[in-house]
Formats: structure tokens, C-alpha cells, sequence
């Protein structure tokens, strides 16, 4: 699993992968008084002390941001798929998302989006 040595001064994150493993090393590794948004639908059972929480004074946050409109997107997809793949900068492994969020910091990048692949 990707560490989080390339934001040291990370205070604030979202999770969008709903992994626990994530979640967790997101909450250890952000500096105090920060927040954990999970934006990710999550699968298993998260371990995470909550006196982590209470220690470093951090929120943990869940956002829902879809209602019924999923089933409309993934419709899409497949017909804008093409007029998309430009925004794309990269895909890439798990492994390499700390130094894409280094280029990405630099301004080193062409797209608006990494995608990450996920070993199963």
C-alpha cells in the first residue's frame, strides 16, 4: 500500500477507494486537527482505534454525493468514453500514486486525471 511520505503536511484527505487499509493509514498519517472525508463505498470492516482520533483531534466524515444519477453516468460512459481519454495523464500501479501526487504537485502533468489501477 502507497505511504503518505509524499504529503508529509497533509492535514485534510479524501478516500475514495473505501479500503480499510487505506482509511486507516490516511487517519495515522495526517497531521493533527485535520479530517478524513470517505467519499469511497467501503468493504469489510474498518480498523481504526478511535483514541487515534481523539489524540490528533481529527474528524472522520462520510459524503454521499449520488443519489440515482449513478445508473445515467455509467450509461455515458461508454458513449463519451472516447472525448474523455484526453484528460487522462496517466494510468498507473497502486505502487506509483506517491510519486504521481509529486508530479502532480510540480505541475508536471498533461491531464487532469490519474487513473490508479488496483491489484485484486
Amino acid at each position: 500500500m502507497a505511504s503518505l511520505d509524499a504529503l508529509p503536511d497533509a492535514r485534510h484527505a479524501l478516500d475514495a477507494t473505501g479500503a480499510p487499509g487505506v482509511i486507516r493509514t490516511l487517519a495515522e498519517g495526517l497531521l493533527p486537527g485535520g479530517a478524513v472525508g470517505l467519499v469511497g463505498i467501503g468493504h469489510g470492516v474498518l480498523d481504526l482505534d478511535p483514541v487515534l482520533l481523539v489524540e490528533k483531534e481529527m474528524a472522520l466524515v462520510g459524503c454521499h454525493a449520488f443519489g440515482d444519477e449513478l445508473q445515467r453516468i455509467g450509461g455515458l460512459i461508454a458513449e463519451l468514453g472516447p472525448a474523455l481519454d484526453p484528460l487522462i495523464d496517466a494510468e498507473i500501479a497502486l505502487d506509483d500514486v506517491p510519486g504521481a501526487y509529486r508530479r502532480h504537485l510540480a505541475g508536471e502533468v498533461a491531464g487532469l486525471k490519474t487513473l490508479i489501477r488496483c491489484a485484486s
